[in-house]
This record gives structure tokens, C-alpha cells and sequence, in this order.
């Protein structure tokens, strides 16, 4: 335990060997799925399993009292399982204060019956999938005939008057056309039309990532020295289980087509005490904040490492990296705007220098730390870490020109000030909490 997190442990935020509290659970109640997305990256053919009764039965009693959102999805197709309401109903009978939620393709047509049960049995949440707005453009995205089913299901919503229809949530692509030469703007605000007319009053739009694609945000993190949150921010509190009780660290890491993630351990012969604690986990665990990612092939071809980090975890996690540079010689890069703000996180560490390697007049010391070019200052036979103070959209800039210019540096050798992300309003408060 650190001392100056006053008891809440980093870098393993969230986890039940913490706080003995996840956030999130998703729980697989089936492996099968019979569409074939071409954006998924699973690998469907070859995942095939449901959960059984006794296998749910023993995960919802080897969990107690679990009181935060439950998704009863992975990346199986829930609504193939004719039995679904039944299952919903056990698990808010076993865990009443959970939010029960579902994410859906929605498109197996199950009758106005079925669905009734569905939200009689406790769910709380429905998300629906639906990425094509035509036949044609549908078969294209999810790989089946299916989009008539699609609509069937949204006209049972409509007829059914018992249901709050603000639980509905509509989830759409922004850049389908993009990703795949699919232009379907016109049928999509026609499709819009009819889910506003069925009652479904929230739609959640944002841009498609494809797993080993990585965007602009996350590209140059997934390279380091930016830590995934998975080991340590906001979904390390998510917990992943999978139809045969498999306990999986990521869900990205579950079924992968390239290559099947690691298996932290299992709920019918491990405590979830003693698979936070395992070789497994600590090799993963490990292996990220040594930032060794080339040992964990799924998670080095991951385009998904970005931040959505609240204000205060990148606060502790700040800390986490002031506290263990403590007492090290290291070189601060950057010296404005940043380092006024943000400086007082890394006060333990010992500054040989600020290096700026911008031209024009500087002044020769900031706070008493003598200002130089990082020419002068860095040297193979001296290597120093380097803790970068500079605006989020000049970070990347600043760690690709040091890699480039001086080889022997790596990014386990950089360190981000990861609070020039924050807003201003955080800052007084989170360090008064963490460093006072």
C-alpha cells in the first residue's frame, strides 16, 4: 500500500484485490453468435459454449452482493437463447442492486412476448446494435439477412406500453462510409424516423475503431509510455467473465482473432482473491508497467489503448509516478505554462536540468533548475528519465523527436505529466487529496 494514495493502492486501482469492488461485470451468457460483423474481431466460428445454469448459479454466488452494472453479453449473441428472461431473472433474484443490461444486434425476431418478459425479469438497459440501414448495406456490416427482424422487434417495442422506452438506447457508427464505402445517410434518417416513432429515445452515435487499428488518440500511446488503464484506471474495475467461466483481464482479449488472450483463471476453481493474485495475472499486470508489451502479442497489436480517465485517477496515477521517481536524478522537459501547474507532482524527484530545445532567448533557470538543450544535456553514459511537461497535442512530438535524435533512450525512459490532461478545476483538489 502507498502511503500517499491514503489507502487507495495504485497502479491496481479498482480491482477486487483492492477494494474488493468492480464497477462492471460482463457475463457471457453464450460464446455463439450467429452474425459475422465485419468489423469484429473475434473469432465466432470458433467460439461455440453456453453458459449453463449451474455454471451462472455458481458465478452469481461466487460474486455476493454485487451491486454495479452486469451485462449479461460478451460477444456472444444473447437473444439466441430462448431462455434469456429466465436468466436475467436469476441474477437480479441474486443480485438485486445491480443495473442488468444487455447489448443487442437485436435481430432474431422474438415476439412481443419474449421481449415483455425480458424487461419483467429485471433488465434494466437494452443497447441496440444496428449499423446497417438497408438490406443491402446490412447484409454488408453484419453478414446476415437479418435487417427485416431488426425492424419486427422494433415495432414489438412500440406495441408494448409497459416498459420505460428511455431504457432503449440505439447505438450507430458515425463513419461507416469511411470504413466501408457504405453511404446510407438518407436511409439512416428515415431509419431514425421509425426508432423515434417506436419510442426509442436516445441514440449513442461515435466513430468505428477496429481493434488492430489504431486511431490518432491511441496510436502513439499503445507504443508507451502511456500505461493502459486495463491494469490500473476505469476499466480495471470491469470484470470479464466468459460462457465456461473463464476470468479474462480485457475483453478485447477474449476469442481474438489474432491470437487468444490470456486466461487469468476460472470461477469454478479459483476465488476471484486468488486469480488477481496469480502468475497469470501478475505476468500481464507486470508486463504492462514495464512497458514490455512485445510479451503480450494481443495487447502490443491493440488499437484501443486511449484515455477516458477521470480527472481524479490520473491525479493518483500522477502520484503514482512522482512517488516512484522520488529521490532520482531526472531531467524535467519543459518549463512553462505546464510544469507551473503540474510541477508540484514530481517535487520529490531531484532535477539536474529543464531542457527546452526550442529556439530563441530562454531564461538560464526555472524554479533554481538550470535551463539547457537536450544536445547538451543527454548523453548515453548518463541517462537520465526524462518527465515531459508540455500541452497533450505537443506530447507525441516531443517523444518521437527524443527516440529519434537520441537512440538510446527508449519509452520505458520517458515519463508523461499525465495531469496536463486535466481540467484546470481538478488540479487544486487533487493535489491537496493526494499530496497534502
Amino acid at each position: 500500500m502507498f502511503e500517499f494514495t491514503k489507502g487507495k493502492a495504485l497502479p491496481n486501482y479498482g480491482l477486487i484485490g483492492v477494494n474488493r469492488k468492480f464497477r462492471r461485470l460482463n457475463l457471457e451468457m453464450t460464446a455463439s453468435c450467429h452474425n459475422r460483423c465485419a468489423f469484429c474481431f473475434v473469432d465466432m466460428p470458433t467460439r461455440k459454449g453456453t453458459m449453463s445454469m449451474d455454471d451462472l448459479q455458481h458465478a452469481l454466488v461466487a460474486i455476493p452482493n454485487f451491486s454495479g452494472s452486469c451485462y449479461v453479453c460478451l460477444h456472444g449473441e444473447s437473444f439466441l437463447l430462448n431462455d434469456l428472461p429466465e436468466r436475467c431473472g436469476l441474477v437480479k433474484r441474486h443480485w438485486p442492486d445491480c443495473e442488468l443490461a444487455l447489448t443487442t444486434t437485436f435481430n432474431i425476431d422474438r415476439g412481443t412476448e419474449y421481449i415483455e418478459r425480458l424487461f419483467a425479469s429485471g433488465l434494466q438497459s437494452l443497447n441496440i446494435s444496428c449499423y446497417g440501414y438497408t438490406m443491402d448495406g446490412y447484409k454488408k456490416l453484419h453478414g446476415i439477412n437479418a435487417f427485416s427482424a431488426v425492424l419486427n422487434n422494433m415495432r414489438y417495442l412500440k406495441n408494448i406500453k409497459n416498459i420505460d422506452k428511455k431504457l432503449i438506447n440505439l447505438c450507430s457508427f458515425t463513419n461507416i462510409k469511411d470504413k466501408f464505402d457504405i453511404d446510407e445517410d438518407k436511409a439512416k434518417k428515415e431509419f431514425m424516423r421509425f426508432a423515434k416513432e417506436c419510442g426509442i429515445k436516445t441514440v449513442n452515435e461515435a466513430p468505428m475503431r477496429l481493434w488492430n487499428e489504431p486511431d490518432d488518440i491511441s496510436a502513439p500511446k499503445r507504443r508507451m509510455p502511456y500505461v493502459c488503464p486495463v491494469v490500473w484506471g476505469p476499466t480495471a474495475e470491469v470484470l470479464h467473465i466468459a460462457f465456461n467461466l473463464d476470468v479474462y483481464p480485457c475483453c478485447s482479449l477474449v476469442g481474438n482473432k489474432y491470437g487468444d488472450g490470456p486466461v487469468i483463471g476460472n470461477l469454478r476453481r479459483n476465488t476471484l482473491e486468488e486469480i488477481f493474485n496469480s502468475p497469470a495475472y501478475l505476468h500481464f499486470y507486470d508486463k504492462h508497467w514495464a512497458r514490455e508489451l512485445d510479451g503480450i502479442p494481443w495487447c502490443s497489436n491493440c488499437g484501443y489503448i486511449h484515455n477516458t480517465t477521470a480527472p481524479d485517477e490520473l491525479a493518483r496515477l500522477a502520484a503514482y509516478e512522482g512517488n516512484r521517481l522520488a529521490g532520482q536524478k531526472v531531467y524535467y522537459w519543459g518549463g512553462g505554462e505546464t510544469f507551473r501547474k503540474y510541477g508540484l507532482f514530481f517535487s520529490g524527484t531531484n532535477p539536474q536540468a529543464v531542457l527546452v530545445d526550442i529556439e530563441g532567448e530562454h531564461p538560464s533557470h526555472v524554479h533554481g533548475i538550470p535551463v539547457t538543450h537536450p544536445d547538451v544535456a543527454l548523453n548515453e553514459k548518463n541517462k537520465l528519465p526524462i518527465i515531459i511537461f508540455a500541452a497533450p497535442r505537443h506530447n507525441n512530438i516531443i517523444i518521437e523527436s527524443i527516440i529519434r535524435k537520441y537512440p538510446y533512450y527508449t519509452y520505458k525512459d520517458i515519463v508523461l505529466a499525465h495531469a496536463d490532461m486535466w481540467p484546470q478545476r481538478s488540479v487544486q483538489k487533487s493535489i491537496n487529496e493526494y499530496l497534502c
